[in-house]
């Protein structure tokens, strides 16, 4: 638990400073919505202490206003000379009365405070709490302070999921009662949880408020629709550091996205999870797919760093991909379920290999697919020109996608895996595969290149702080480990801007299993990974995942010289230190940042 604290203090330090660089002033009004002031350890609970030191923050930095000026404001009526917070409370909780409201009149700030009209129909599922509620001769005594009211529904119910009339008694019924009962003029509304939809809004509108808020992260301007203002929610999941990141502008790109990957998760069909079959008439096509931007690839990271390991699912191969029907599935001896592989026959009784690669959005595996079959295409036409040699890979035939898949074909080999062939000789293949690879480089094209990922000196440099902080927060054996691999790493760094390094074409995975062989040449297989970088990274790689084994000691003979890159072999074990093997629970790469 501490570490995920600091992990999120580092976070908010890093939004703090990035603002004060970007932005010079704050924003111009942003509103607040708290929910209780106690010590109850409910999430919806910020400690009087915790208030105190963020109302005292705000006093320095802002200046508070009611919601008569906010929505004076908006409607372009008024200026506001200073950044301003609006502070709101929804939900109504008792506790208020006595922890917050002396509290704001003896500092004197406006707030407005959003109740429940009917607290005795109340849906405790949806407050997720049994907090007592304010009655109503309570709700007078707050409004007697100086404090506005406004609306919160009868029974706090989610708006996107109930019927026109109880739409409209929870939204217009609901300011007529507080009107009748407070004698005085309803005029704002907040949504319960956020929660809104077209007719919800409408309903708004046809009930006369004058603001309605949701819980959308971000800031009112003057050109707000003032039905749909925005609030930062505030909750003991904060401490001070985190309460002041989220008062930056820099914060409000990163709720976005984290709304936007949340929301394609949520909405993803559970019942079409997936598919059993992918449609006969769509058509396979064969073109190249495009490679990840740099968006994308920002987007993967996040969502990797969000997974809590429930997203991916249980994969399974597709009975058809257009007219190719599934014969059998290959189970690989090691299979970390990012993909499944089958075994399929076109009515003709053509075998084709498939690759299927399923999920809910675009991640890592599914770029990594298309990084497969971008090299299947251009290897296999630099090895149709060259017409002579032992590798070959096997040839790409097209690809199907749909929303929520991608298959890519490839043409059937008839042959065994390299493992299953005595170890002189996976050895002698694999030294020979890395030299294949080195010679082919300079046969590549302008065009070509734009497909293959490209990992220069920089890419290294400015990715381990990332692949570090991942593997740090994910570690639970020992993150002194990772930290001092990382501060090796970095000492390390220098060589490798060594001017006689050579940049080529690797495969990134280049194990025995990966190579498959039949009578007259050897397949290479799995090129997902295949990249353009460091000469020496395949057998660092190697060095890494086999080292001390029968395997590395047999290639070692049969190389010239094994130039070990110090900087290469920590970053890659960093990166892949939270893998381990399904079957033998091992984790080699750790092991080796342990040794």
């Amino acid at each position: 638990m501490k570490f995920k604290t600091y992990i999120k203090d580092l976070a908010s330090i890093f939004f703090i400073i990035l603002d004060r660089v970007i932005f010079r002033k704050p924003r111009i009004l942003t509103s607040l919505c708290y929910h209780s002031i106690s010590n109850s350890n409910t999430l919806v609970d910020v400690t009087s202490q915790l208030f105190e030191s963020q109302i005292n923050y705000l006093s320095k930095n802002y200046e508070f206003v009611s919601a008569d000026q906010a929505q004076k404001y908006l409607n372009g009526k008024i200026k506001l000379k200073k950044p301003s917070i609006l502070l709101t409370i929804d939900d109504g909780y008792k506790d208020v009365l006595a922890n917050l409201c002396p509290y704001l009149i003896n500092k004197k700030i406006p707030a407005i405070f959003f109740v429940l009209s009917n607290p005795e129909l109340a849906k405790r599922k949806e407050l997720q709490n049994n907090k007592n509620l304010l009655q109503i001769k309570e709700v007078k005594k707050i409004l007697k302070m100086g404090f506005d009211i406004g609306s919160h529904t009868q029974s706090h119910c989610n708006l996107a999921q109930v019927s026109d009339k109880k739409l409209a008694e929870e939204i217009i019924f609901s300011k007529n009662k507080l009107q009748q009962d407070l004698n005085t003029k309803i005029k704002y509304f907040a949504y319960p949880k956020g929660i809104f939809s077209k007719k919800a809004i409408k309903a708004c509108k046809e009930a006369g408020y004058g603001l309605a808020f949701t819980t959308e992260f971000g800031v009112a301007r003057n050109t707000t629709n003032l039905l749909l203002i925005p609030r930062i929610s505030v909750d003991s999941s904060y401490n001070m550091l985190g309460f002041k990141a989220i008062l930056t502008r820099t914060v409000i790109p990163y709720f976005k996205v984290k709304k936007i990957i949340i929301n394609k998760i949520t909405n993803f069909n559970k019942e079409d999870k997936f598919m059993e079959k992918i449609a006969l008439e769509s058509n396979i096509k064969s073109d190249m797919l495009n490679r990840p931007s740099l968006v994308s690839s920002l987007f993967c990271a996040i969502r990797m760093s969000l997974d809590k390991g429930g997203e991916r699912g249980i994969i399974r191969c597709p009975n058809f991909v257009g007219p190719f029907k599934l014969v059998s599935k290959i189970k690989k001896s090691i299979n970390y379920n990012n993909y499944e592989i089958g075994i399929y026959k076109d009515t003709g009784g053509r075998k084709v290999f498939i690759k299927t690669w399923q999920g809910k959005t675009k991640n890592f595996p599914y770029y990594s697919l298309i990084n497969e079959y971008n090299m299947a295409k251009i290897l296999s036409e630099k090895i149709k020109n060259a017409q002579k040699g032992k590798f070959r890979v096997p040839r790409p035939i097209g690809y199907l996608k749909t929303e929520n898949s991608l298959s890519a074909v490839f043409e059937y080999i008839d042959g065994k895996p390299l493992s299953k062939l005595p170890l002189k000789k996976q050895s002698k293949i694999i030294n020979e595969a890395i030299l294949f690879l080195d010679k082919l480089t300079p046969t590549l094209t302008k065009d070509d290149k734009k497909y293959i990922k490209k990992r220069g000196r920089f890419f290294y440099l400015f990715s381990l702080p990332a692949i570090f902080l991942y593997s740090l927060s994910k570690e639970r054996e020992s993150k002194k480990t990772i930290v001092s691999s990382f501060l090796r790493a970095c000492y390390y760094s220098v060589s490798i801007f060594n001017k006689n390094k050579r940049f080529v074409l690797v495969h990134g995975d280049l194990v025995p299993d990966n190579i498959f062989v039949s009578k007259s040449h050897a397949y290479i297989l799995d090129s997902e990974h295949m990249k353009h970088t460091f000469s020496e990274y395949d057998i660092n790689y190697l060095f890494i995942s086999r080292n001390g084994t029968n395997l590395f000691l047999e290639m070692l003979k049969n190389r010239k010289e094994f130039v070990q890159n110090a900087f290469l072999s920590l970053y890659i074990a960093i990166q892949f230190s939270t893998f381990s093997d399904p079957k033998t629970k091992e984790r080699v790469y750790f092991d080796y940042l342990k040794n």
